[in-house]
């Protein structure tokens, strides 16, 4: 079985493995920060209150809603739309000098580099969502939700988050993709 990356570029393969190292710290650090606002959450939150229903609130349903949006519907139209190979390769040899190509580049590596920056946005982008429904946890805990709701609003993200790690693997398996295309 070829090592990952054996007919890819080596300048590409070398930015590839820092890109992964560095999108791996991001990702640490985000869970961190999940968890970070989780004890926030139980530490400024109103009394522990476990009871399954409380009155209702208009502003807790709407951050719920919105959570489930954006965990349901945004996060995987953001990772289907910047991170498949398949919208690069759709894209035109004039459209990518228009996304800032230089023109003496190779096509291949050029779609290499443009699917690497999507999936590094991709990554983040989505990473920043479940943390955005992470500090909605925070917010209807400050508001005095139950502990099940303001559970919720992290287990939601934390369990979306231990989906989407970085894998080098996928991504020199993409980038092997480009090598294929003439």
């Amino acid at each position: 079985m070829p090592r990952y990356g054996a007919t890819i570029h080596p300048l590409v393969v070398e930015v590839t493995h820092r890109q992964i190292r560095t999108l791996r710290v991001i990702y640490i650090i985000m869970n961190l920060l999940l968890a970070v606002l989780l004890g926030l959450a139980l530490w400024l939150g109103g009394p522990a209150d476990f009871s399954y229903f409380h009155e209702f609130d208009w502003i807790k349903l709407f951050l719920a809603v919105t959570a489930l949006v954006l965990l349901g519907l945004v996060v995987p139209f953001s990772r289907n739309r910047l991170i498949k190979p398949e919208k690069i390769l759709e894209v035109g040899p004039q459209d990518l000098k228009k996304l800032g190509l230089p023109e003496n580049i190779d096509e291949r590596i050029g779609r290499q580099a443009l699917f690497l920056s999507r999936y590094t946005a991709g990554c983040v982008a989505t990473w920043g969502i479940c943390e955005a429904v992470g500090l909605y946890g925070l917010m209807t805990g400050m508001m005095g939700a139950s502990g099940w709701i303001t559970g919720l609003f992290f287990a939601a993200p934390a369990f979306t988050m231990a989906l989407l790690p970085p894998s080098s693997s996928s991504v020199f398996t993409a980038l092997d993709t480009f090598n294929q295309v003439e």
